[in-house]
This record gives C-alpha cells, structure tokens and sequence, in this order.
C-alpha cells in the first residue's frame, strides 16, 4: 500500500477513533455559538560550551521528521515573514537568542552598550564556520547580513532602523570579531538581533561566489543542520554538519519538515509513522493520545492570543509627525486614514468595550482550548515581564468579563450618541497560524459573539502572506483580526506594536499619553523607571480597551515515543529547536 493509500485507510480510522474518544467526553460542555529587564550593562562574553557527544547507541530512526504548516516557503531569511521563518532555524542563527527561560542570551555573539545606549559593542564568537567550507563567521558577515535586511525586498520590520544605522555610517568593524554599531538610542539591540525573526546571519563569500540564486536554492548558515534541499510544496531537508557543532551535535543524522497544512493530515501521518512531531489543535490530541502518541509542551507561556481592532487612530483625524500612515489608503476596509465610528465602529472606546464584553472567554478555553490558556489582561503583557499590573488581573471579571446585556447597551449608547454603527464597511479577518492550530475556531467562536450582540461584522479567511501586505504597509483601519503570536519582551511590545511614530508594524491603535510612556521609557536607563513607563503604557491600554485580550498558550507538539525521548523549547516562533530533540536510544 502506497503512502496516499495508508493515509486514506488511517484518515477513515481516525474517525473512528475520533467518534469513540467522543463518546468518552462531557456532555455537560457547553458548546461555543455559531521578560525580564534589559541586559545589564555589559553581557559577558561565555564560553563555548562543549558540542554534545555524538549517541554512539542511536534508534535506527536516521531521519527526523516533522510535519508543519509552511504557507509561505524560501530560504532567504530577509524576505521569510516571522510565522514561518522557523523553516530555517536549523541552518542559521542570529547573534542572540531567546532561551528556554524566555530570555535573551548571547549566540553568535556578546555585548556591552553605553550608558546612553546610543552604541554598541558585539564581541563575535572566534570558533563559528561556515557551512559547506565558506570559511569562519567574522564580522565581515554581519556587516554583510545588515545589508541584506535593507534590501527592497527585505520584510524585516526593523528596516527604518537598520537603513538608519548604515545610512549614517553607524556601523564600525573594529576587528574581524567586533563590532560597534552608532546610532540613536537603542535599549533592545539584543532582542531586534535575535534569530528567531529575520536577522539570521549570512554569509559573505558564499553570496559572492553563489548570488542570490545561492541564497535562494543551496544557502548556507552556521547552524547544527546544513542545507540538503528545498522542494517546494513538500519539504525541505537538512543534514547534520558533518563536524563537531560549537554548540550542539544533533542526534538525528537528518531532519524533514514537511509541508502540511490540514491538522487531521499532520495527525494521519503522525500515527502512520509518516512523521514524528507534528503540531495539532486541542481536539484531536485525545485521538493522538489513543494512538500512542504523547503530548510534549514548551518550556514557558510564549503564545498571547487576542483580537486587535484596526482603525483605533487618534479621533481628530491628524497623522502625528513620524507616523508610518501616509493617508494615501482612505478606503475601508484596508484603510490607513480616522473613520468616524459609523464608519469604523471600534473607532469609539465603548465599542471596543463592547465587543470585550461579548465574548465568554471562559467558554472558548474549555471547549476550543480543552481547559488550556491563563487569562491575558493586556495584550502581550505577562506577570514575568516588566510593566506587570496585578490590579489588571484583580480586576478582570468587572473589567473584561463575559456580559452580553452589558454589550448591547453600550453599543445603544453609542449609536444614540453618534448614529446608526454601519457594520458593512469593516471585516474581521482570520488567518491560519503555525503557532496555534485552533486559532482559526477561536476567531470564529468570537465573530458569532458578536454578531449575537448585534455587531454583524463580516468573517473573511485567508493567507497570512495576503494579510502581510497590509499589515507591514499599515493599512489595516477597518480590519479587525484574531492572532497568535510570540512573547515579547520589555520594550519590544510597545515599540513594536503599539508605538504610533516609527512604529515598526502592525499600526492599529493611536494614543497620545501612550506614546509619551514609551518615549519616557526610551529615555530612561534604569530598571526600575522602564518597568515603571511600560506599566503606565500598560494602564492605557488595560482602561481604553485597546484590544481584545484573550489568553497566554504554551506551544504543545504530538510526538511519537517511539523516536522522540525528549523536545526541550521556548515556544517562541514554533516549531524550532529540532537540534536539542533527543533521539530513543
């Protein structure tokens, strides 16, 4: 029987499966409607750690793999947008990383900045290769990979900020393995120089001798897995360097990730032992549990979900000095120019409220989530990470709780105030995400909340590559949508989010006295007075009902024990870490 077949014959079987795991649950479930602070000053140089020992006792399972889904596919880390750049973590790495603790550590390199952080200092690692024999990794390379992120092609929402620092000179190799950067006050170089975004380092000669079409068909990078090959619409294949890894030796000789984008086909070749870590919503880890399979989870809570509401701009209609906005996009939806509630009816503070108070949270995680998810006060603000309120939590139910009648009103306000809310112009979009498998349930349990509330927005599916577009352009005013994303870290979340000037994506939510936290924040090098801005900035957003929060997610990955013994991860941009899977002996 060929593969098609046996995933044919094992699809009906796990329904089957499917319907005799339901008969186990609870018919009384109620079904849903139709970081840490800054580095200090200086983050020591640490030694290389001593690479893994290769297994000499190994199961006689060579090739690990994964089934994923991979809606946008290449290799050129530059143009790969963050959810599924985890495609090539197994070949590049970047000069930080985020650790299993949720924080950033020195990678390819250390650090030490200024006490007005407006420079720099990257010490690079002395005993990093380059794949393929293209020599060591020296700062020739970053200066190079730099100039990549500034390519027109380039998504990196760091683009402003990079052009910036090679435009004005700011860039200043001292030595083959230092490196200044110069430029405005920067308090994240570490976190904007991870590699689990699109600041993977590349490699100078390799681009000299191979172009663009190296980049693209045979890259090379200095991660524990080397390229193989790339086919697209199926997989692409890594091999384990064939040397000792300055920081780890796999124990797969091979690893495959394989491009699949329905969860019941992950799951089917799961248990045909077709795969052998695959991610799957909620509902169908019962049947993968039946199966033999066990459920690993991530190390810490590294995925926020929530509903932004796109078009929040300030109420006057002025596009404040240093907005991304253009005004060019004044049609909804899409728009990057203030509509009037009647127009965009999240535009009004009450309406935000409204739609929070519509949705039983509670419901969704017992149904969707089977009980999974602590509750999110603010949008990516968590009690670890600096700017934590406890009076957000305390206060939640009255705040944010499930009370539709309480919905209805307000939205009668509203209109009495303003005039008829015209629904017909925005639309609630939802696109899948490798990060959670039951996102796309989740957006639509929200949507039919509210339309039971009488806000009748309009569900639209599609890909996140179409999305992108104008989510890096800004023009998402109209556009409300559910996500899953990553775990951002003190002062990333503002900046990176919500920060309406020089904003670097994701433009949806303008307030004035939130800007001058972060600008406070920016300004300050203590601790103590940064935790305290990204808390008042956090107070905005908790009180004027900026977003839809929803809840924190540790990533859960199906495996087969029968290979894998142990998958150790942050969770962060998932799945990756494939290097530290620990084999069956």
């Amino acid at each position: 029987m060929n593969s098609t077949a046996r995933l044919i014959a094992l699809g009906i079987g796990i329904l089957l499966l499917m319907a005799i795991v339901a008969c186990g649950s609870d018919p009384t479930a109620t079904p849903v409607p139709a970081s840490t602070s800054p580095p200090a000053a200086t983050a020591a140089p640490t030694a290389a750690p001593a690479p893994t020992d290769t297994p000499q006792a190994m199961t006689e399972v060579k090739r690990l793999v994964v089934a994923a889904g991979m809606e946008r596919e290449g290799s050129d880390p530059t143009t790969m947008v963050l959810q599924f750049a985890f495609q090539n973590a197994p070949m590049y790495e970047g000069l930080s990383v985020i650790a299993n603790d949720g924080n950033y550590q020195p990678m390819l390199a250390s650090w030490e900045f200024s006490e007005d952080l407006t420079t720099w200092t990257w010490h690079l690692r002395d005993d990093v290769i380059w794949h393929r024999n293209f020599g060591d990794f020296t700062a020739r390379d970053l200066v190079h990979s730099v100039n990549q992120r500034i390519k027109e092609e380039s998504v990196s929402p760091n683009l402003n900020k990079y052009k910036a620092l090679v435009d004005s000179g700011g860039i200043n190799v001292v030595d083959d393995h230092t490196v200044i950067y110069t430029g405005d006050a920067t308090i994240d170089w570490w976190a904007i120089e991870t590699n689990d975004a699109y600041h993977s380092l590349l490699s100078q000669d390799h681009f000299d001798a191979e172009g663009q079409d190296g980049l693209d068909n045979s890259p090379v990078g200095t991660g524990p897995y080397q390229f193989v090959e790339r086919v697209l619409g199926s997989h692409v294949l890594y091999e384990r360097v064939p040397y000792d890894h300055w920081r780890v030796n796999p124990d797969f000789d091979e690893l495959q990730i394989i491009k699949v984008g329905e969860n019941s086909t992950r799951l089917a070749m799961l248990l045909a032992g077709e795969a052998h870590i695959a991610s799957i919503p909620g509902d169908l880890e019962p049947v993968a549990l039946a199966g033999g399979m066990e459920i690993i989870e991530a190390a810490i809570p590294s995925t926020p979900v929530y509903t932004m509401f796109g078009g929040s701009f300030h109420p006057d209609g002025i596009i404040r000095e240093g907005s991304i906005r253009t005004g060019d996009s004044p049609d909804l939806p899409y728009s990057d120019i203030y509509h009037p509630p009647t127009e965009v009816p999240w535009a009004d503070e009450r309406v935000r409220k409204a739609l929070n108070h519509a949705v039983d949270r509670n419901t969704i995680r017992d149904t969707i989530l089977r009980g999974r998810g602590e509750p999110m006060a603010v949008t990516f603000f968590h009690e670890t990470l600096p700017g934590w309120n406890q009076e957000w939590i305390d206060n939640y139910e009255d705040h944010y709780g499930y009370d539709p009648d309480l919905a209805r009103e307000l939205l009668a306000e509203v209109e009495a105030d303003v005039g008829t809310l015209d629904w017909s112009q925005v639309i609630f979009l939802l696109t899948p995400r490798p990060e959670l498998p039951e996102l796309l349930d989740i957006g639509e349990a929200i949507n039919n909340y509210w339309r039971e509330v009488g806000a009748d927005v309009d569900l639209v599916t599609g890909e996140f590559s179409e999305w992108a577009s104008h989510f890096f352009t800004v023009t998402v005013g109209g556009v409300a949508w559910t996500d899953a994303s990553r775990r951002f870290l003190d002062p990333q979340m503002l900046r990176n989010i919500y920060y309406s000037r020089n904003n670097l994506c994701c433009h949806f939510y303008e307030n004035d006295d939130l800007d001058a936290a972060y600008e406070r924040m920016v300004d300050s090098t203590l601790p103590a007075d940064r935790d305290r801005f990204m808390r008042e900035g956090g107070n905005v957003l908790y009180d004027n009902y900026a977003t839809l929060p929803m809840f924190w997610l540790s990533v859960r990955f199906a495996v087969n024990p029968e290979v894998v013994a142990d998958y150790v991860t942050s969770g962060n941009r998932p799945p990756r870490d494939f290097e530290y899977v620990k084999a069956v002996r």
